[in-house]
């Protein structure tokens, strides 16, 4: 072996400018966590599909959504039977997202089977929504969630069926498609699916009380109102009492017409009121 060939090739390795190094030199990289960054990567796609027949092209994501599938026959949620007579048939849509870590990378594809809420009809087909959990005779209530509520995880305290508490959640998520005032109690209390307490089925069934009083409310879209776009933003510092994170709240017009909305935690910790107004409304222009 050539001792001076060997030489000359450590001190280029030692004199590397160090302003061609990329990432941070002072962090400890493993080879395992090298390995689980490219073997994650190679089964996660970076694109979102805009319908089934994009999403049956990509191996990613038939495989999300065959995780999908495989929960509803895990949970034991629906059952086939034949078509009662008079009776409407609700379609499905399958919904796609990527879900992001803390540095916006995607970390999971994430495929929702969910009803499409427009061929439903009130009386005939989500009257029974709130009967699977007990909310028949329960007290009507003014607003979906306590303002002094704080619901965080808790280690005491009596557990409740992960497996109904999931059901609850996602029968909430169907109805934000035509509800949005729900959005943000619904999205606060499904942040706690893995290990649910008593605490949280309370604010949870506030939310099926508060709706069994306000069957009337719904989305009021008048013709000729201007296809003028508005949109409206805002975000609660620190909202999040489990990891500090701030909550962004986004609503969008058009015309007089609300169109889309979401709440939504932030990806990273603002560290004023300022950043997390101004990571609110760069999602809303997104």
């Amino acid at each position: 072996m050539d001792m001076s060939f060997h030489t000359t090739y450590l001190k280029h390795i030692k004199d590397h400018p160090i302003d061609q190094v990329i990432g941070d030199i002072n962090t400890r990289t493993t080879r395992s966590q090298i390995f689980n960054l490219v073997a994650n990567y190679a089964f996660i796609s970076q694109v979102e599909p805009k319908n089934v027949k994009e999403a049956l092209l990509d191996e990613s994501w038939v495989q999300a959504m065959q995780e999908e599938l495989n929960q509803f026959q895990r949970s034991d949620v629906s059952d086939l039977v034949p078509l009662p007579s008079e009776q409407n048939i609700i379609g499905t849509k399958w919904v796609y997202r990527n879900k992001l870590d803390e540095d916006g990378k995607v970390v999971r594809n994430k495929a929702r089977l969910v009803a499409q809420e427009y061929n439903q009809q009130e009386g005939i087909d989500y009257d029974e929504t709130f009967a699977p959990f007990g909310m028949e005779n329960s007290k009507p209530m003014a607003t979906p969630m306590a303002t002094n509520i704080k619901l965080t995880l808790e280690r005491e305290g009596d557990s409740f069926d992960s497996t109904k508490y999931r059901g609850m959640i996602g029968s909430l998520l169907y109805l934000t498609g035509s509800r949005p005032d729900i959005m943000y109690s619904m999205c606060l209390c499904a942040r706690f699916q893995e290990n649910p307490k008593m605490s949280h089925v309370e604010a949870v069934k506030r939310i099926f009380r508060y709706l069994k009083g306000t069957m009337h409310l719904g989305l009021w879209y008048p013709k000729f109102t201007g296809v003028d776009i508005m949109c409206f933003a805002d975000s609660d510092h620190g909202g999040s009492l489990i990891d500090r994170k701030s909550i962004s709240g986004v609503c969008e017009f058009v015309g007089l017409c609300l169109t889309s909305w979401f709440s939504k935690k932030q990806t990273s910790v603002s560290l004023s009121i300022t950043e997390a107004e101004y990571v609110a409304v760069g999602r809303a222009c997104a």
